[in-house]
């Protein structure tokens, strides 16, 4: 549970996270990024959401882009004018798509790192549907509301105690203690960031001292797969753009700002 309380939080920007008294979809992304990492500060939210979520440094928060506008109701999307017209949850589908798109994470890299994402649609409607449709499918994987059948399972003899010192990962196993590990884990899972956070190393880190529990175990075997199975999706569009021409002919040059 999260209790909220506006006179203990410094910017507690109740208005944005009053919209989220219950689950409602949100973009995260930052303004900027750091020059000496991958341009993936990129995340969905549908709970309330705190500073720090995709990096804790000193180059800026991030920034929350709900679905519809917490005053209103309206489409918080409406703004960029390639947007218009395109329903809100299809919209930030497919930003979110588009956001995981290697290729566009390296071709506006010096961009990404000192201004918002920028919006842009494909010249090919098919490649829109097929991105706004990844889009989709990454936002269930990272909210965990779709679950893949995980290839990594618990091993060992010793007990579920995640020791100090660990988790530590050496030959596709990922230990908790020096008799209790989960494999098989491939070296570009365990790799695999969003923003400053190494994720399948981060999720047992914060646990250290605690018992994980079955509950415990079984999130993260989920989260693995999650991750395996995000890093299929992102190669596949990477492929499906490649074999379109490259970013320069599929995109135009004009772009927006993510919010208008």
């Amino acid at each position: 549970q999260i209790f909220w309380a506006d006179w203990m939080i410094d910017w507690p920007r109740s208005q944005v996270m009053q919209y989220f008294d219950q689950p409602r979809l949100a973009l995260v992304a930052r303004r900027q990024m750091l020059q000496s990492q991958p341009c993936n500060f990129f995340w969905i939210t549908d709970d309330i959401t705190l500073d720090g979520i995709i990096r804790s440094d000193n180059r800026g928060s991030e920034s929350i882009f709900p679905l519809h506008d917490p005053t209103d109701g309206a489409s918080n999307f409406a703004a960029a004018s390639e947007l218009q017209g395109v329903p809100p949850e299809t919209a930030l589908h497919y930003l979110y798509g588009l956001f995981h798109l290697p290729a566009y994470r390296s071709r506006y890299a010096h961009q990404l790192r000192r201004a918002f994402p920028r919006v842009m649609l494909p010249r090919n409607p098919e490649l829109f549907s097929l991105l706004a449709a990844a889009g989709e499918h990454l936002a269930q994987l990272h909210l965990l509301r779709r679950l893949s059948s995980s290839e990594s399972c618990w091993e060992g003899a010793g007990d579920d105690h995640l020791e100090k010192g660990y988790p530590k990962y050496r030959q596709e196993k990922v230990f908790i203690n020096g008799e209790r590990w989960i494999a098989p884990v491939r070296p570009e899972v365990w790799e695999f960031r969003v923003g400053g956070h190494q994720v399948a190393r981060k999720w047992l880190k914060d646990r250290r001292g605690r018992e994980l529990q079955t509950t415990d175990r079984e999130i993260y075997q989920a989260l693995l797969a999650a991750v395996a199975e995000t890093i299929t999706w992102m190669r596949r569009i990477d492929q499906h753009v490649l074999e379109a021409g490259g970013m320069g002919d599929v995109f135009p040059a004009h772009t927006s700002g993510v919010c208008g």
